[in-house]
């Protein structure tokens, strides 16, 4: 191992010592007193500045800070009471709500049981009606037509494709045909007489088979639409004649 050996700083001993020398004197003579008590004065010139600072400040009543706090306070107590109102009222409001809610659902309940109900119970023909107009609407959604055509446009001899269709008129047959079907469902629910729902009954049929004929649909279809294919059909149309025959009977009898 190396050992290295070096000379001590002279300049820095002599600066040390000079200093030291000057502390020294300085204290003989009293300078360091002096300068500790000039430093104090000074504080204190600086101490008395703030405190006269601090006079001049206004009061907290002046500065209107207890009037402030206690508005602060009161708006805090309202802000408070209404955060109670608020959540009693929505207490009050999700209860009832599942109150109208649950009667909602009893009252929608039985109104649907009997309506459901007195529509089982309503004459065939209108029955069979509404079902008539069911298939009658398969009929019209299959007569879409369009058609282009080329025809002449301006004066240089330039041409333009020109598109034509039936769309207006199949949608407002089909619109005709729901409006006789809501209408149905209503006059289910209603106690006209017999004859005077009949009479309604055909004219609402009547009115949509004109349209839907006139857009081309088949009448031989439509005439062959409950004809028999096979047995489990002819039993079907048997039973559908004997609730026809039925609901006839029924219909004399009734006052």
């Amino acid at each position: 191992m190396k050992t290295i050996f070096t000379q001590p700083d002279k300049g820095k001993n002599m600066l040390r010592h000079d200093t030291e020398e000057f502390m020294r004197k300085a204290r003989e003579f009293g300078l360091i007193e002096e300068m500790d008590r000039e430093l104090e004065l000074r504080k204190n010139e600086e101490r008395l500045a703030v405190i006269a600072e601090l006079a001049s400040l206004p009061s907290a009543e002046q500065a209107g800070l207890p009037a402030l706090t206690e508005a602060a306070t009161k708006a805090r107590r309202a802000l408070e009471l209404a955060q109670e109102a608020y959540m009693a009222a929505d207490r009050a409001y999700k209860e009832s709500s599942m109150q109208v809610y649950g009667a909602q659902l009893k009252f929608d309940g039985a109104r649907n049981s009997l309506e459901l109900r007195a529509r089982e119970l309503s004459p065939q023909f209108m029955r069979d009606a509404y079902e008539d107009l069911a298939i009658l609407d398969g009929h019209v959604q299959g007569q879409f037509r369009y058609e282009h055509e080329s025809v002449a446009d301006g004066w240089f001899g330039g041409r333009r494709t020109v598109t034509t269709s039936n769309g207006d008129a199949m949608l407002a047959c089909r619109t005709t045909i729901a409006d006789a079907q809501k209408r149905l469902l209503a006059m289910m629910l209603e106690s006209a007489p017999f004859e005077e729902s009949q009479a309604e009954t055909e004219r609402l049929v009547e009115a949509a088979k004109a349209q839907a004929f006139a857009l081309g649909v088949s009448k031989q279809e439509w005439t062959e639409r409950r004809k028999p294919k096979d047995k489990d059909d002819k039993v079907e149309a048997a039973a559908h004649r004997a609730n026809v025959r039925r609901s006839k009977q029924i219909a004399t009898l009734t006052p």
